[in-house]
């Protein structure tokens, strides 16, 4: 007769849950409302789990946490490179030869994408290609005549130039400070009181 009793009390376990379940799924709001709370329980498991595992959330992303030692190494090397170059870095540079800061700022940039320090980077090839060819760039731009030089274009207020524009086509330049200065250069070049040689 046991027998007979567990098995009667097992038909029945069998006959409530069956009927649970279709209690439950009669109704969508307590489906919802279940189906809510069982995700927030296994959001809070999943994130007891990361933080004993050792992750910390930054951003919304799970990442490793460094050791207390390796977060003070870190930090100096994000000081180092994300500030501007030391003073002793700069004389370094200086002493090598390289005290233009164009040619230090391709230094600093090398540094900052590859880790290099200042001693390695000097030794580079591909930093000292960069800082050959800038410095090729700038001896061309030096030895290219400027406006102010022989050769070169005369600059936009020079008098002659407008007087002879204006005995060639009879235009006054649109500069009224300009004009004034042919118009008083033709009238000096045209005038009898002054001698041949002074005109």
């Amino acid at each position: 007769m046991d027998n007979d009793t567990v098995n009667d009390d097992t038909s029945n376990i069998e006959i409530n849950d069956t009927q649970v379940v279709a209690q439950e799924t009669d109704d969508p709001a307590a489906l919802k409302k279940e189906r809510d709370e069982l995700a927030q329980t296994n959001r809070q498991l999943f994130e007891r789990a990361k933080k004993a595992e050792g992750f910390v959330k930054v951003d919304g992303k799970w990442v490793k946490a460094p050791k207390p030692e390796e977060a003070v190494a870190t930090k100096n090397e994000l000081k180092a490179t994300a500030s501007e170059l030391e003073a002793a870095q700069l004389d370094f540079f200086d002493l090598k030869g390289y005290s233009e800061p164009d040619e230090v700022a391709i230094f600093q940039n090398i540094m900052k994408r590859t880790g290099m320090s200042h001693r390695e980077v000097i030794k580079d090839d591909y930093a000292l290609a960069k800082i050959k060819s800038l410095r090729d760039q700038r001896d061309v731009l030096k030895a290219t005549p400027s406006s102010t030089k022989r050769g070169g274009q005369p600059s936009a207020d020079n008098v002659e130039l407008a007087l002879a524009k204006f005995e060639s086509t009879g235009e006054l330049p649109t500069d009224f400070a300009l004009r004034s200065k042919v118009i008083n250069a033709k009238v000096a070049q045209e005038s009898t009181s002054k001698p041949a040689w002074r005109r």
